[in-house]
């Protein structure tokens, strides 16, 4: 059975076959296997003529016998709830279409739209700040009466340039500029309300576009949309790498705190070593720049919950098979640690303090990239798993036979500076029969 479903899936997977009605006859083939491999979906199939169960329910309605005396009475009632009720009911709908215009992720449809027409394989990070700030949401952040002078003086010391077609530049790319300098204090409660309200906006709308280019197997456009999204919730500008903005996502470091922290005995170069170095050394690092007993404590708790992912094992497989062949549809499992977490804990919020609106969980993305005859392919998935120890989990198709060297690199959706890339090679075989991909054609596909 196990050979039969290998050859058949080789042949009808929607990776390789992009025939009309492959996909239906790969379904199919999928339920007939777990019919006859699976104990459960075996008993479904039995009892219901389908391995996922009943697929069907059946509802009845008991109508109570009306006597004379009482139509009346139910003619009224009919009229309330049908000339009343309906009316009323749908003018509620109405009244709560914004919602209607969302997608499941959050997003305008009208946001989402462009979106897929304009994600490409050369979308980088300033190109996807581009698109949140032309979205929907931004567009609806209208500015008022009183805050226009505001804006302008903003605008002006920050040097926001106006977009293409406009004179001076939109309330939504000002809020962008002041928060990724943070620069919060200098807005009216006006502005800072508007601001931490489109945030969370603007965060859906950067992991859809890093979803989006997922899906399309775009990868700069990938780590551009991420790059948008670190930068969004730790207020950095987008672009910004290297130790100094690393740094600043600790607590009440600025720009020459950090150039003293940089020189002193404990040198911390990155957000990595800073959370590396022992409770008692960073004491005496940030004593030495001038942090208060506050402070300190403040910057310890950051370094306690900031993310330390450890490798601990990788593997590459084929499920239920021996040994991994050429056009498999493999397996690539990372099982990872969190070094900053004792067992059986799980991360919380991460620490995002100009993002105080919103909690934004922790987040990781795994990316992998194998070459081919076509060139290299890169795949991603995110994982989401706030536990201590972590599977991720990427299934890819097998390119060639012999020694595969690939690369698999993990990075953080939510801090700035963290990555993990590691090198993996396996040895893949020859399928046993690849004439015309493994398959029979007179080989009967059903249930």
């Amino acid at each position: 059975v196990k050979k039969a479903w290998r050859r058949l899936s080789l042949k009808y997977h929607p990776d390789k076959n992009k025939e009309t009605g492959a996909v239906e006859k790969f379904i199919l083939m999928k339920k007939a296997y777990d019919s006859l491999t699976d104990p459960i979906a075996s008993k479904n199939y039995a009892m219901y003529g389908n391995p996922d169960g009943p697929t069907r329910v059946e509802l009845g309605m008991a109508i109570p016998t009306i006597s004379k005396d009482q139509q009346g009475i139910v003619l009224v009632l009919f009229l309330l709830v049908f000339v009343l009720g309906v009316p009323i009911f749908l003018l509620c709908c109405m009244m709560g279409g914004a919602d209607a215009e969302k997608c499941p992720n959050g997003v305008l449809k009208d946001t989402m739209e462009a979106v897929l027409k304009s994600v490409s394989a050369s979308t980088d990070v300033k190109a996807a700040e581009a698109l949140l700030l032309s979205s929907a949401e931004s567009l609806g952040c209208v500015p008022l009466e009183a805050e226009k002078e505001e804006l302008k003086a903003l605008a002006g010391e920050l040097k926001v340039k106006a977009p293409k077609g406009l004179d001076q530049a939109s309330k939504a790319h000002v809020l962008f500029a002041v928060h990724c300098k943070r620069l919060h204090g200098q807005l009216s409660d006006s502005l800072r309300q508007d601001l931490d309200s489109i945030l969370p906006k603007w965060r859906l709308i950067s992991l859809a576009i890093a979803e989006v280019a997922m899906r399309q197997g775009f990868p700069i456009a990938v780590e551009g949309a991420l790059e948008l999204h670190r930068s969004l919730v730790q207020a950095l500008e987008p672009g910004a790498s290297g130790g100094n903005a690393e740094l600043l996502q600790v607590p009440h470091l600025d720009v020459e705190r950090i150039k003293q922290l940089r020189k002193g005995p404990h040198k911390a170069l990155d957000i990595s070593s800073f959370a590396e170095l022992s409770t008692e050394e960073r004491k005496k690092s940030l004593e030495a720049v001038g942090l208060s007993t506050q402070e300190l404590l403040d910057a310890e708790e950051f370094a306690k919950a900031v993310p330390r992912l450890s490798i601990v094992e990788s593997t590459v497989f084929v499920e239920g098979e021996d040994n991994v062949c050429k056009d498999d549809i493999a397996t690539l499992r990372v099982k990872l640690s969190r070094k900053n977490l004792a067992k059986g804990e799980a991360a919380g919020a991460v620490h995002a303090p100009f993002f105080a609106s919103v909690a934004v969980p922790e987040a990781w993305w795994l990316s992998f990239t194998i070459s081919a005859a076509r060139g290299a392919k890169t795949r991603f998935v995110r994982v989401t798993n706030t536990a201590q120890e972590v599977d991720a989990v990427l299934r890819f198709s097998v390119p060639s036979v012999g020694k595969n060297r690939c690369k698999f690199s993990l990075f953080c959706e939510t801090y700035v500076g963290l990555a993990i890339e590691q090198q993996i090679t396996f040895e893949a075989k020859l399928a046993d029969n690849p004439g015309n991909g493994g398959a029979d054609p007179d080989d009967d596909v059903s249930d």
